[in-house]
């Protein structure tokens, strides 16, 4: 059976989004000189809690913490995510910290695009410190809930 010309023409541009998506991308990499280090690594924090960034890599020279994402926006638990990854990297990884930041690589699916963002590495300190305290409170629930 044959698809339709219609399926045809969408099949085809989706292919020319995603190829036009595919070459922004790859131009990016050429401009910061993108050297990936690690790749969706499972780390663990002080025996604590496990996490997974999707890429640490060096970018313009320095290690940073990179999270792709197929969103139409960047939600705040998104900084909150990369900055437990770098707790994490760093306790793991203590003579090779993350000192390049935070980036975000956005693909949204519903058209062509590629958009690109960054956090300093001292920006997201109050996203660590939410972590933590979102961490301290998992924890005092599940002594609350024995009570029941």
């Amino acid at each position: 059976m044959k698809p339709s010309p219609k399926k045809l023409k969408e099949t085809k541009e989706i292919y020319e989004k995603a190829w036009a998506t595919h070459e922004n991308y790859l131009e990016w990499t050429k401009q910061v000189g993108l050297k990936v280090v690690s790749v969706e690594e499972h780390l663990v924090y002080n025996d604590l809690w496990g996490v997974t960034p999707d890429i640490i890599a060096e970018v313009n020279g320095k290690l940073s913490v990179m999270e792709v994402k197929c969103t139409k926006a960047i939600h705040p638990e998104f900084l909150v995510q990369m900055a437990a990854q770098r707790m994490a990297w760093d306790s793991n990884y203590p003579t090779n910290p993350i000192a390049g930041g935070f980036h975000v690589l956005r693909l949204p699916v519903e058209h062509q695009g590629f958009h690109y963002h960054y956090w300093g590495v001292d920006e997201l300190n109050d996203a660590a410190y939410a972590y933590e305290r979102a961490y301290q409170l998992y924890q005092l629930e599940k002594k609350i809930k024995k009570l029941l």
